[in-house]
């Protein structure tokens, strides 16, 4: 099915929007029918974590860096701090009779439909298992007890962090969730979500120097069964395996079938079948189909040698940004910005340090990257207002069109105000064309997950300098549209604008055990 990439290009044009698209299709949200942000699993043993929270103290642009030298002992107490800043609970705001609880990492509405497990193996401090995360009551519920890590190993085609590693998190998305209001589009969420995730929980790594790397290749419906989800309702999107230093035994890969029982998220849900043939058609059945895949994942450099403007990154000296912790803690999604400009040098940070190298298995040479950076600046000094794309080898900006785009970038991104308020907007586009007559529909997810992932540093960055940064949805041919004739052979991923907000926002809080399931469910008869 994999290699049948017509299912990704109709998906993809499918869930385009377009300015007729948005005005044709009546779809109204259900509040009462709206999903349960956590998922409550229903008798299963619960370890509460470590309830003392240290704060990441390395400077948000240099977590973006790997380190050269792994700690190999994890303590739960790492885990715990891993998992706060990854995806606990930062803030609560009551609107009505309803409080919100929003988390370190963004997530499109507000609606969280990412789900982290946990893989230990000979932790000091933890029994060996697989556990699901509840950043709600800040617990661990055990899914199954024994050694796992094997399992891992031989279903990612032999992955060799997996080899020596402790400690994996596998993210899921639970697909209603998401689904209620985005609907067929959502399945693009998946990704863009856990890569927000993703990149929270890669800084935090390497802020306390866990060597770690992101697995994409995996057989799906093996790992689904792990976790006990059937990869309809709820689906694997990606693996972060710690690099460890112990000797991976043989075990035993005939693990029993389980269906722990969980609250039901909604009253009534809706598969997409759209979603469920691109999720199969992008699926992995044998490990040897999944290391054939990781063979392909080699790709060029983008071309840009084009008669062009080129300008130069302009880089502090000695750059200064927030501690990471405080950052991810600072951290929101802009709702106003200012017309205030910001500086050339901090667009050159945001810049250069959202695009440092990712550690992932389908990102095998150090400075490949599957998304190119296109931006529309509107006021930052230093640089004239225009389009840009960014040579991110050679840290140069290439001036595409000068002019005031103000407009423009508010109707690209839906009509949404914010894009006109910003200072910059960025657009990350990929050759969807070419990824997927290499690597298949898995190539969609892909360059998909990475979108998010430097989302999700642009977002990092970007609050680091005291700046703030929104994810916009976007009308997607008339984005490639306006970036042609250098675009004219990429599909938009994702778009964030930044901006000086308009408003001083209160920085988050560390909340654990935050919030009362019983009382929650009880409310909206969810039981």
């Amino acid at each position: 099915m994999n290699e049948k990439i017509e299912i990704a290009k109709n998906y993809h044009e499918l869930t385009k929007h377009s300015y007729y698209s948005v005005r044709t299709t009546r779809y109204y949200l259900d509040w009462e029918n709206k999903p349960y942000p956590f998922k409550v699993y229903i008798n299963l043993p619960k370890y509460s974590l470590p309830n003392k929270i240290e704060k990441p103290d390395l400077q948000t642009h240099l977590s973006f860096e790997y380190p050269n030298e792994t700690s190999n002992k994890i303590t739960l107490n790492d885990i715990a701090e891993i998992l706060f800043f990854s995806y606990g609970i930062t803030r609560k705001l009551r609107f009505g009779d309803e409080i919100f609880y929003f988390r370190a990492a963004a997530a499109t509405g507000a609606l969280y439909p990412i789900e982290i497990y946990l893989v230990a193996e000979g932790l000091k401090d933890l029994d060996n298992g697989v556990y699901h995360f509840d950043p709600g009551e800040f617990i661990l519920s055990t899914l199954r007890k024994g050694n796992y890590m094997y399992y891992l190993y031989e279903y990612t085609g032999k992955n060799n962090t997996l080899k020596n590693s402790n400690v994996a998190f596998i993210l899921t998305s639970l697909a209603w969730r998401n689904a209620w209001k985005y609907r067929e589009r959502s399945y693009r969420h998946w990704f863009w979500d856990a890569g927000t995730v993703i990149a929270n929980m890669i800084s935090t790594l390497n802020s306390k120097n866990f060597n770690n790397e992101l697995i994409l290749g995996f057989v799906d419906d093996r790992i689904n069964h792990l976790l006990g989800i059937d990869g309809i309702e709820e689906a694997s999107v990606a693996i972060i395996a710690l690099n460890g230093n112990r000797n991976l035994e043989e075990a035993n890969l005939e693990i029993p079938y389980k269906n722990p029982s969980y609250v039901n998220v909604s009253k009534k849900k809706k598969i997409y079948e759209e979603i469920i043939k691109i999720n199969i058609a992008s699926s992995f059945q044998t490990p040897e189909e999944v290391v054939n895949w990781l063979n392909k994942c080699y790709f060029g450099n983008d071309s840009n040698n084009i008669d062009a403007l080129r300008i130069k990154l302009m880089l502090y000296d000695n750059i200064e940004t927030l501690k990471l912790g405080d950052t991810i803690l600072r951290r929101g999604s802009a709702r106003k910005f200012s017309l205030e400009p910001i500086r050339y040098e901090e667009l050159s940070v945001i810049l250069k340090y959202s695009f440092k190298p990712i550690k992932a298995d389908f990102l095998p040479m150090h400075d490949q990257s599957l998304v190119d950076a296109y931006l529309i600046v509107n006021s930052v000094d230093g640089l004239d207002n225009g389009s840009y794309y960014y040579d991110r080898n050679k840290e140069e900006l290439v001036a595409l069109k000068k002019g005031k785009f103000r407009k423009i970038a508010e109707y690209l991104c839906l009509e949404q105000e914010l894009a006109y308020q910003a200072s910059v907007i960025f657009f990350l586009m990929t050759r969807l064309n070419e990824i997927l007559n290499q690597l298949g529909n898995r190539g969609y997810r892909a360059a998909q997950l990475e979108g998010g992932i430097r989302a999700g540093r642009i977002y990092l960055i970007s609050y680091s300098l005291g700046l703030g940064a929104t994810g916009l949805t976007f009308y997607d041919d008339d984005i490639t549209e306006f970036f042609s004739p250098h675009a004219e052979d990429k599909n938009n991923i994702i778009v964030v604008a930044v901006g000086k907000p308009a408003y001083k926002a209160k920085s988050g809080k560390i909340y654990l055990n935050a919030v009362d399931h019983e009382e929650y469910l009880k409310k909206f008869n969810l039981n």
